[in-house]
């Protein structure tokens, strides 16, 4: 099961991302389009509000009439008696088995909800959510490039003397000429 905070920072993830996309609310055409609602998260676009109540469908197919959550087909059906020219949705939130879609008009007046801006990650520096795990190890970076460790095509005593040289002496503790983006020691301006 997943909990409160962890299904916050993935709606306030989806949001990020849906705003710098600019992604909006979907106009559900066909039975088909329903597959594709957009996940907005807290954003909202100006120009779109919110309208009724949002409404929790189950997303893992196994469902069954009369939960709480309302089958895909149930949903369908829900949706079915709204004008779909009129109406715009939207995945909200989302959890391990279901997800809450609202309704959206489209309002020249609204001013829309702006998308929460979250921390990058400490170890990639990417802004991403709580269920994506970096490895800080795998992510290092070298000292003499900058490269992550994995992509770096090394710096060995013959092929690249400069680059050896950098890594002899940041093993020495000698950082002046250490990548910024592979060294927190390196001085600003290097490179």
């Amino acid at each position: 099961m997943m909990s409160a905070t962890l299904i916050k920072s993935i709606s306030d993830h989806a949001a990020y991302r849906a705003a710098q996309e600019d992604r909006y609310p979907l106009f559900i055409e066909s039975d088909e389009d329903a597959h594709h609602i957009p996940f907005l998260g807290p954003y909202v676009p100006q120009g779109w509000r919110p309208v009724e109540e949002p409404l929790m469908v189950d997303s893992s197919g196994f469902g069954s009439p009369g939960e709480l959550a309302l089958t895909f087909d149930q949903f369908l059906t829900h949706i079915r008696r709204w004008d779909r020219a009129a109406y715009g949705w939207a995945i909200i939130e989302t959890g391990q088995f279901q997800v809450v879609v609202q309704a959206y008009v489209e309002d020249p007046d609204a001013p829309g909800a702006e998308a929460p801006e979250p921390d990058p990650c400490e170890y990639c520096g990417e802004v991403h959510d709580d269920l994506t795990e970096c490895d800080p190890y795998l992510l290092s970076r070298c000292p003499a490039c900058g490269d992550v460790i994995d992509y770096c095509q090394g710096h060995g005593e013959m092929g690249d003397p400069a680059g050896f040289a950098i890594l002899q002496a940041h093993d020495d503790d000698d950082h002046s000429g250490c990548h910024p983006d592979g060294c927190d020691e390196a001085e600003e301006g290097t490179r």
